[in-house]
């Protein structure tokens, strides 16, 4: 049986990292494979305590857009940060948190947070989800350790500070939802075309267009959405043009990669042209659903979605229960079960729960592994070497290796049901 999938995200905005340069002492960067070593601990690292920024979507920036209520995030991270320290700290050492929210809308608001926090409050590592134009602003050009955000194989590659995540990156999530729409017959005997915002040309380059033609699909033309990120009116009738001249072309199935899909959307509905959409984001999908009337939901009939877990699979699982546990006890409050939930009926508390689970758990596991000198070359090492790890939230076990910092975590396939206006995903992930 299919299982539902609430409709969880924001609207994500392709915003504008820093680029700022850093030449603090920060215990060792990690762009120079030749340099030794540090055995000094990194900035924001004492005897006795770790100073870590964590950042997330304020909501309240965006409330007269859509009505969005995921739960208090800082007081969920100080009171996993407070679990923490009451059963040890790391290797000895208290978690001192900084809270740091960011607006999605603009540019100006995550770069100067990056900032704040790399350079004023001199942070070892900055937990959260920071937006993809703003990841190069933390690793690379402030060589700050980083666990959470979405990787792509290109933002990777620049990094000069360890960056670890639990959620699939771009590339993975691209390639195994083409790869799962292939086995489900999706691009059978129609043209295919591709549509890109500019950001994500290289993910379309290393991994979409590759797993396109290990699936026999012959590519009828690719659209690139190459606009200001300030300017959503100009992206919008971009979006547009590329509908009218693929419909004119006859393409049946459209890929769209990541947040592309929310302009695409927006374009896509201006017109008549109704292809079959095969998008790789399923929270692009659903912050984009939760701002539609009914008959603009029209354009996700028969589209295929790649999704991480579906919440009956991650929830009940031992380490998510431990972590909510501490969570309900530590702040009064109680989360609410995923299952069934839908969004806009009261709180849903349990988004922040699984984010902020996830991703401070993850970097407890590394930093503790790291020993007692860390910084940013023990760090990356430990990461490198944690191997199988269960991360709340994830609903399986991801395997940390140099080679995948993801810990390559499982996707699923999703379509749209227009009775309940939900993401709907398979019981078992793309194989």
């Amino acid at each position: 049986m299919k299982r539902a999938i609430a409709l969880l995200a924001v609207v994500g905005l392709l915003l504008v990292g820093c680029k700022s340069n850093d030449d603090d002492g920060d215990g060792g960067a990690t762009g120079d494979p030749t340099r030794p070593a540090s055995t000094e601990p990194g900035r924001g690292v004492t005897a006795d305590a770790i100073t870590i920024g964590t950042t997330y979507v304020d909501l309240s920036a965006i409330k007269e857009i859509m009505n969005l209520d995921h739960g208090d995030y800082a007081a969920t991270f100080e009171a996993v940060a407070e679990w923490i320290n009451d059963t040890g700290g790391i290797n000895g050492r208290r978690l001192e948190l900084v809270d740091a929210p960011v607006s999605p809308i603009g540019t100006e608001e995550g770069t100067t947070t990056c900032i704040e926090l790399t350079e004023d409050v001199g942070v070892f590592a900055v937990l959260g989800t920071p937006q993809p134009d703003i990841v190069p602003c933390y690793v690379t050009d402030h060589e700050t350790a980083l666990v959470g955000g979405s990787m792509s194989e290109e933002l990777l590659a620049a990094a000069e500070a360890p960056w670890f995540t639990w959620l699939a990156s771009t590339d993975r999530l691209a390639t195994k939802t083409i790869e799962g729409a292939a086995d489900a017959g999706v691009f059978e005997g129609k043209k295919v075309g591709i549509v890109t915002a500019a950001i994500y040309e290289p993910v379309v380059d290393a991994s979409v267009k590759p797993a396109l033609a290990d699936a026999g699909v012959e590519i009828a033309d690719v659209g690139v959405i190459d606009t200001p990120p300030d300017d959503p009116a100009a992206a919008t009738a971009a979006a547009q043009t590329i509908a009218e001249k693929f419909k004119s072309e006859g393409i049946e199935v459209v890929v769209s990669v990541a947040q592309t899909f929310s302009t695409w959307a927006d374009g896509v509905v201006q017109t008549d042209y109704r292809p079959v959409q095969v998008t790789t984001d399923s929270n692009t999908v659903g912050a984009w659903v939760v701002l539609k009337d009914d008959s603009q939901l029209a354009i996700l009939e028969d589209s295929v979605v790649g999704s991480a877990a579906p919440a009956e699979v991650w929830w009940n699982t031992e380490a998510m229960q431990e972590c909510v546990a501490q969570i309900e006890e530590r702040t009064g409050t109680t989360i609410v079960n995923p299952i069934g939930y839908v969004e806009g009926e009261g709180p849903s508390t349990f988004v922040s729960a699984q984010a902020v689970c996830a991703t401070i758990t993850l970097f407890k596991a590394i930093a503790e592994k790291a020993g007692d000198t860390l910084n940013n070359d023990t760090f990356l090492a430990a990461g490198h070497e944690l191997g199988v790890f269960q991360v709340p939230g994830v609903g399986g076990e991801s395997d940390y290796t140099a080679s995948d910092p993801t810990g390559a975590p499982p996707v699923y396939l999703a379509t749209f049901d227009m009775a309940t206006k939900q993401l709907v995903a398979e019981p078992d992930p793309v194989p």
